[in-house]
């Protein structure tokens, strides 16, 4: 398809999104216009404004994030032609070890040279998780060849910090999918600043395309279409194969307090009417 911009033409200076950042709403009503990662914002007559809450947003993304990655994982096991089995392992911390943001990263590195030394691919995906006390635990789901036996990773010293548990599972997303619906907004606002919640390892090139274009936002992949490779960069996105730019059509604005909000103005076929504070679509 025809592209109106490309890459060299994205926003200068400090642009933001699709236009230059204006004044939050004063007084904003609430009303239904809402998204994922978002609280109800208000309308007027420069665009839809919507107010950032940054913790959901966070989790949204790492839902999204974890359950596409697990299902591009299981199509890339089938690719192989190798038969595999899923393990689902739990590491916990014991009460007197002090967690540090680099420890599941020391797991993963010890796994992958295990996996490395016997020639098979390294694929996982895991979730950092806390518990009512406050204290994190990891879910790992791991895929590994039926001619191989993962040891216990607290017995062989990849995890040194306390107990894991690992089962035999049938389908591993749905097991990701039970675990994801217990994290909250409040127990991830307590994890460390910097940290990460998730991660994976053994995605193929094919399928870290297919995850860039399923995890960008709808309106990325409705304008670069279902060929493209797109990535974020400096006012929009881009597609890696044609160097096809699209302006985001949302600005980040900082209000008051600290609050982040994002304006959008009105589009061809939206309608605002004032005395509802309603968003109408034609």
């Amino acid at each position: 398809m025809a592209c109106a911009e490309r890459i060299n033409t994205a926003p200068k200076g400090g642009e933001r999104g699709g236009g230059r950042a204006c004044a939050p709403p004063r007084s904003p009503g609430l009303v239904s216009y809402s998204t994922s990662g978002t609280h109800a914002g208000s309308v007027d007559h420069r665009g839809i404004w919507l107010r950032l809450d940054p913790v959901r947003s966070r989790l949204r993304r790492m839902r999204g994030s974890v359950l596409c990655t697990s299902d591009r994982l299981e199509v890339d096991s089938l690719r192989g032609g190798v038969r595999l089995r899923r393990l689902f392992l739990t590491l916990t911390y014991r009460p007197s070890e002090v967690d540090s943001v680099g420890d599941i990263s020391a797991f993963r590195d010890r796994m992958r040279q295990w996996f490395k030394r016997r020639g098979a691919v390294c694929r996982f995906v895991w979730v950092r998780e806390a518990h009512k006390s406050g204290r994190p635990h990891f879910h790992v789901l791991v895929w590994l060849p039926r001619s191989l036996r993962l040891p216990a990773a607290d017995a062989c010293g990849w995890w040194p910090h306390g107990m894991t548990n690992t089962q035999v599972v049938h389908s591993g997303a749905a097991y990701l999918a039970k675990y994801l619906s217990k994290v909250s907004s409040l127990s991830s606002a307590a994890f460390p600043k910097g940290c990460r919640i998730h991660g994976s390892g053994g995605l193929s090139v094919r399928s870290r395309w297919d995850r860039r274009w399923f995890l960008s936002p709808r309106w990325v992949r409705e304008s670069l279409g279902a060929g493209a490779d797109p990535v974020r960069v400096r006012g929009g996105w881009a597609d890696r194969l044609s160097g096809c730019f699209v302006r985001s059509p949302w600005s980040l604005v900082k209000g008051g307090g600290g609050v982040f909000w994002v304006c959008r103005p009105f589009q061809l076929g939206e309608s605002c009417n004032a005395s509802s504070s309603q968003v109408r679509f034609a």
